[in-house]
């Protein structure tokens, strides 16, 4: 559709309002500029479809895939009850049949709960939500999160972060790139865009320095408390929780500040 000349707001805006017309024409460009792409939206789909739907296409096309996208890992089904059991499976037959049809499977998983939310920066693929099993089984791993993320601004929700976090043929990297969740936009980012992540980085960096130091302060006082009674412990705690709390902000911007940044 890029090619087309259609601008990504056109694309959006023809779909919003229900232009029939137009959307008829994204159809054919689709099928013109895509028909070596073919999409299956079935669901309940086993390892074992996946390996028949493969050759049947090179039987009809004469032609075998050459990637095969999976989105995503919990929709594909396994003959255990116990979710992280199939996960493991299901990533060993994946595994097998990118080897014995010499193709790329690109498998789109989640992180585990425990990573936090989609600001929070991967680094390793034991971060996958699942078996362990699914970051050992795969040739490279690449973790995305948005450093932007958060409800209170989301008008900084529009970067995307790409870390390779294993590579078992090259060197690890990170790509910082702009993301726009409306129609799916990923492109480079400008050198202004560039000056704004870096902001939005130092200023999440000094958030979590500054819960690190509230949670070790109301470990410090909640500790002295003790030798008083249970009651004022408790009430002591609350009282410096909200001191804390208040001076949140504050510890934030003199953080920003010996960084040379501005809120």
């Amino acid at each position: 559709v890029s090619q087309s000349r259609y601008t990504d707001q056109q694309i959006t805006d023809n779909y919003r309002n229900g232009n029939q017309i137009e959307i008829d024409k994204y159809s054919k460009i689709l099928e013109t500029e895509y028909e070596n792409v073919k999409l299956c939206f079935k669901t309940g789909l086993t390892t074992e479809i996946i390996r028949n739907t493969i050759i049947n296409e090179t039987d009809v096309t004469g032609v075998t895939p050459r990637l095969v996208v999976i989105d995503y890992l919990e929709c594909i089904a396994g003959p255990f009850t116990d979710p992280t059991a199939n996960k493991a499976l299901i990533a060993t037959q994946l595994k097998d049949i990118a080897n014995e049809l010499g193709i790329c499977v690109l498998l789109l998983v989640q992180p585990a709960k425990i990573s936090g939310d989609p600001s929070n920066e991967l680094t390793s693929y034991t971060q996958i939500k699942g078996s362990s099993v699914l970051g050992e089984a795969a040739t490279v791993v690449m973790a995305m999160f948005r450093p932007g993320f958060s409800p209170k601004d989301p008008e900084n929700d529009k970067f995307l972060t790409i870390n390779v976090v294993k590579n078992r043929m090259g060197m690890l990297s990170t790509t910082e790139l702009y993301w726009d969740g409306l129609t799916g936009q990923v492109r480079k980012l400008t050198a202004e865009e560039k000056g704004q992540l870096e902001i939005v980085k130092a200023k999440k960096l000094a958030e979590i320095e500054t819960k690190k130091k509230a949670e070790l302060n109301l470990k410090r006082k909640a500790a002295v408390s003790v030798s008083g009674s249970s009651s004022n412990a408790v009430a002591n705690t609350k009282a410096q929780s909200k001191t804390i709390s208040d001076d949140i902000d504050s510890d934030i911007r003199a953080a920003m500040a010996e960084l040379g940044m501005q809120i």
